[in-house]
């Protein structure tokens, strides 16, 4: 949990400042791209197949994983959305409204660096969609390795 948090603090800070601010159309994007993804984890995990596996142990290891796996896609799922929801306002929030930009774009400054809130803030969304969007590449790849050996030692015995 800490280091997906901090992962995703270096990313945005990184993003940030290189000054790279992601628009609607790459969050777009990504939301999409991690909403198929979680299409396709979760067909996955319900398509699981726990007849192949006779080690009792093995068996209820393997569902209780896979059930925390089910349960883990889903909270990223709704984090992307808030992500999602909150990215778009604040790119919304950044090319629309002037007056509040001047209010919510006050400067925190430390040492010799100034941060913009709003801009920051798409930064961390971002990082979050792209971060979360990377948790379900992993893991999708994973479920299909076990999947993959659980069919292989079935065909030995």
């Amino acid at each position: 949990m800490y280091i997906r948090l901090t992962i995703i603090l270096i990313l945005a800070t990184g993003i940030y400042f290189l000054g790279f601010y992601p628009n609607e159309i790459l969050i777009s994007t990504l939301f999409t791209v991690a909403s198929i993804f979680l299409s396709i984890g979760l067909t996955l995990i319900v398509t699981f197949d726990f007849d192949k596996i006779q080690n009792e142990t093995a068996y209820k290891n393997i569902k209780d994983n896979i059930y925390k796996v089910r349960n883990s896609f889903l909270r990223h799922f709704i984090l992307i959305i808030v992500a999602y929801i909150v990215g778009l306002y604040f790119i919304k929030f950044d090319n629309k409204i002037i007056l509040v930009k001047k209010l919510m774009s006050y400067i925190i400054s430390f040492t010799s660096y100034s941060i913009e809130i709003y801009q920051f803030v798409t930064s961390l969304m971002f990082s979050i969609i792209l971060t979360s969007l990377c948790y379900f590449i992993i893991n999708f790849i994973e479920i299909q390795k076990l999947k993959d050996d659980i069919s292989t030692q079935s065909r030995r015995f």
